[in-house]
């Protein structure tokens, strides 16, 4: 639906506020694979040139989705201020709705650092409704703070395999109501030093 990807220069400074991603043609909504995916990506070998930085999603809609509602990439480095996304009062109805989804998120920050992501709904995605991805390293640094937001994996893609996903380390999810079917985590967490009490979990919780 909306793709922002820059090889070449950083993404800064942009702000989705009061918009509804997402098209109805009478038998299914959203979009044949992401929401919204941003992404920079350049590196010099190991050494990233580029990353995205301060982009907001304020009181926002996308509907369900075949991958991922909204995805989010930057880099870990050059710097620990990288990143500094906000989604806030955002509705993310769904991701992975088609069985091979690849990815399936309803959202999913990768990397970027200092991450806000505050009084949302979020429903269920195929791989979770929230993930918060370190590319496969627990140590590799996220400073997000997840809290106020209703995040239910009982609505939306199912099924799911948990709610809430944090691989990145120092992510605190607190203040949020977390809902799954019996059977399903509520939250998986192999990053390190993540804070995830307290919460208001309905269902299992792992």
């Amino acid at each position: 639906m909306c793709e922002v990807m820059d090889d070449t220069a950083h993404l800064s400074g942009i702000t989705f506020n009061d918009c509804h991603l997402g098209l109805h043609n009478g038998t299914r909504a959203g979009s044949l694979r992401m929401g919204v995916e941003m992404t920079s990506r350049c590196w010099n070998g190991d050494t990233p040139l580029h990353y995205a930085e301060n982009i907001e999603f304020i009181n926002t809609t996308i509907e369900p989705c075949d991958e991922t509602c909204l995805d989010i990439e930057s880099p870990e480095q050059p710097s620990p201020v990288v990143g500094n996304f906000r989604i806030e009062g955002c509705s993310l109805l769904g991701g992975g709705m088609v069985a091979d989804a690849q990815w399936g998120q309803s959202l999913c920050l990768e990397i970027g650092q200092g991450a806000v992501v505050k009084d949302n709904l979020i429903l269920g995605g195929k791989y979770g409704a929230l993930e918060v991805w370190s590319d496969g390293n627990p140590a590799a640094l996220s400073f997000a703070q997840i809290t106020g937001n209703v995040i239910d994996a009982t609505q939306g893609r199912k099924p799911v395999t948990q709610a809430v996903n944090l691989t990145a380390a120092q992510t605190t999810l607190t203040g949020n109501t977390i809902t799954v079917d019996e059977g399903t985590p509520a939250i998986v967490v192999t990053g390190d030093n993540c804070v995830t009490s307290p919460n208001t979990v309905n269902g299992e919780a792992v």
